[in-house]
């Protein structure tokens, strides 16, 4: 009886420790759930900032084409133009 009263306590005992490792498991998960949301919650925020670099590039580079045409066309209109010698 003594025995059995023994092997009873141990397993009281050990499913309390096991209890104990569950409820920390638990807990660490929701951490790691939170860490884990919050990368990728930055990560959103990345791509976005890329896809707005990425959209705002090809608009600089269109209006960087758009003035090179411009330029261009200005110094057809120079080269026609001669200026007088004041002398």
């Amino acid at each position: 009886m003594i025995e059995t009263k023994a092997a009873l306590d141990k397993v009281y005992e050990s499913a309390g420790h096991a209890s104990i490792m569950i409820n920390d498991i638990a807990e660490k998960s929701e951490q790691q759930m939170a860490s884990i949301n919050e990368m990728a919650e930055g990560l959103d925020q990345i791509s976005t900032v890329v896809q707005t670099n990425s959209a705002t590039s090809e608009e600089t580079a269109a209006a960087s084409e758009e003035l090179n045409g411009q330029a261009d066309l200005l110094m057809e209109q120079l080269a026609g133009l001669q200026l007088k010698d004041i002398d």
